[in-house]
């Protein structure tokens, strides 16, 4: 999974491949048409708009291959890696470690807590009500991974534990990553 800063770079390189796409396929259209055309910038240009609509073509086409390529947000890649999307620790809700003897009693204020014993965590529970989750189940991931990467598993998975080292920062729930997506924080 990725960090932000490394969308970022990646955003940035595919960005500037596609405009050099998108020039390069201009340029040909402009040696094909005979040098005539200046993008349009003349009186009854024909060529010139011809060469700039090749230039967009090239240029979306350009986006659509780096986008399906890297796996890149839209937002981040249109805005040539300014705009990335936030650390999932970011969208992460803190969630209780309790030991296992005091499990019923935090589950009545909590809807998820994380079930310690011998001080590591052994499981989550709150998620079916019928069992506990196994640690070994859930999936977990740094807290420094962009909010994106976590996308596909959410579609599949109920959560995701966020960590900080080895301790447990939080959890991603679907809803809280639509929160953050859409800026609302967690």
């Amino acid at each position: 999974m990725r960090r932000p800063d490394q969308l970022r770079s990646r955003a940035l390189l595919g960005a500037l491949g596609a405009v050099a796409l998108a020039l390069g396929v201009a340029w040909l259209v402009h040696l094909a048409l005979g040098r005539q055309g200046l993008l349009g910038f003349s009186v009854s240009n024909l060529a010139g708009l011809v060469e700039g609509s090749a230039f967009v073509v090239a240029f979306m086409v350009g986006l659509r291959a780096v986008r399906a390529l890297l796996r890149l947000p839209s937002s981040t890649l249109l805005s040539f890696g300014a705009a990335t999307p936030p650390a999932a620790s970011s969208a992460a809700r803190p969630v209780p470690s309790v030991d296992a003897g005091a499990l019923v009693q935090t589950m009545a204020d909590h809807r998820q807590v994380v079930v310690i014993e011998e001080g590591v965590p052994v499981g989550i529970a709150g998620i079916h009500p019928e069992r506990l989750l196994g640690w070994d189940e859930v999936v977990k991931v740094d807290g420094r991974v962009a909010l994106s990467e976590l996308r596909p598993v959410l579609a599949r998975e109920p959560l995701v534990v966020v960590l900080d080292g080895d301790q447990v920062a939080g959890i991603v729930t679907q809803d809280s990553y639509l929160a953050a997506s859409w800026g609302r924080g967690a």
